[in-house]
């Protein structure tokens, strides 16, 4: 499905009720031409969010997979990260699988992780969160390649 340059990119914003988030939504809505679809991302949140947004739109152009959670701590401070590891690495994963399987049954369409530098080193006293930004980093290229 292409779209006419006249048509607003429909882009969809995980994350959306603060930080980075919520600043690219402002942003975007500044800017204009952009129809926003903002969440906080759980997995039944996300595939409620694509399904909302195939129904009513017809189209998805843009996913901004934004979520992230921070909860500082050493690595022998670690009591299993739930929340963190399911937020910012599977939140990632099931965002770029549920964006493929939109914008590839469309034919077209754009997928961006944010991660950190975080995933590009370390930050002391962060080690879950530096492990998952590690892992969002990781996940692209298999995702790029297919």
């Amino acid at each position: 499905m292409t779209r006419s340059t006249s048509d607003p990119s429909v882009t969809l914003i995980t994350g959306a009720a603060s930080g980075i988030g919520c600043q690219l939504a402002a942003d975007l809505l500044a800017a204009g031409g952009h129809r926003l679809v903002l969440c906080d991302l759980d997995r039944d949140g996300l595939e409620d969010a694509f399904g909302g947004t195939s129904a009513q739109l017809e189209r998805l152009d843009v996913v901004c997979d934004v979520a992230g959670v921070l909860t500082p701590g050493w690595i022998w401070e670690v009591d299993g990260g739930q929340v963190d590891l399911h937020v910012d690495v599977k939140g990632v994963l099931y965002g770029s699988k549920a964006a493929a399987e939109k914008t590839v049954g469309q034919g077209a369409g754009h997928v961006v992780n944010v991660s950190s530098l975080a995933g590009v080193g370390y930050t002391p006293g962060n080690a879950l969160y530096c492990t998952a930004k590690h892992a969002v980093r990781g996940s692209r290229c298999p995702s790029r390649a297919s």
